[in-house]
């Protein structure tokens, strides 16, 4: 009778073993997948130069200057700018400017240039933050405007009027813009392995300006009367470099 009992212990002991071992693996894998997480970065900054362009509507321009003979102005404008912005608990607060370089269009002997600037102040949340990839959807609202240089007053090319100015060859067009986009951010560490990230970045931003005023036109800092309905308005895109830090 002896034999049998020794073999339910023994197979008892064995049962145990196993289930020591699946244990042990369980506990190891869970702590294998905790440390491979990637650390999170809730705060930082980015400070950057971009390059890119806005995809504007021409259209009520075209339209006054085609039938005098100029030239159609092209819907893409290519521009430059210069930024920052801080994160704290991955919220993100930045200023943005940018310059729209414009666009020069002729008829005989005559020319007219076109071009734009606007100012941003942007609000974010770091949708997915490590310390050297930022993703983040961002608003922004701020200033933008357009500017017309003419060799032609503007008085009879767009109906313009200021008082009893009658060579009007410079005006802008201001309105307000809202703006949504869309940023992603990646840093390449000077010091690897290191739980915060400090160095030079590249950063891409897609969004789309949303004028939320009519445009209004002024002159040496008076209001002009008349003018088309343009805006520094329409989709855009930018590629971004800089220097960041993120922990």
């Amino acid at each position: 009778m002896m034999p049998p009992k020794i073999m339910n212990v023994s197979t008892s002991m064995r049962r145990l073993f196993l289930k020591m071992i699946v244990t042990g693996l369980l506990a190891s894998s869970s702590a294998g997948l905790v440390s491979i997480q990637p650390a999170l970065a809730e705060e930082g900054g980015l400070v950057y130069y971009s390059v890119g362009g806005n995809l504007l509507n021409p259209t009520p321009l075209n339209t006054l200057t085609q039938a005098q003979g100029y030239r159609a102005y092209d819907s893409w404008m290519w521009g430059q700018g210069i930024g920052f912005y801080g994160v704290v608990k991955r919220f993100l607060v930045g200023l943005e400017y940018q310059s729209l370089w414009g666009q020069l269009s002729t008829s005989g002997s005559e020319s007219l240039k076109v071009d734009g600037h606007y100012g941003l102040l942007h609000l974010g949340y770091l949708a997915v933050a490590t310390p050297t990839f930022q993703l983040y959807p961002y608003i922004g609202v701020g200033p933008g405007s357009v500017s017309l240089n003419s060799s032609k007053a503007l008085n009879g090319l767009f109906s313009m009027s200021q008082g009893s100015n009658n060579n009007l060859m410079t005006a802008t067009g201001s309105s307000l813009l809202i703006d949504l986009g869309l940023g992603a951010n990646l840093i390449v560490p000077m010091s690897p392995g290191n739980q915060d990230s400090r160095g030079p970045s590249v950063a891409l931003r897609a969004g789309y300006l949303l004028p939320v005023t009519g445009t209004s036109w002024s002159s040496n800092d008076l209001p002009v009367t008349g003018g088309p309905a343009m805006n520094p308005g329409g989709f855009y895109t930018r590629l971004m470099i800089g220097f960041g830090a993120y922990q």
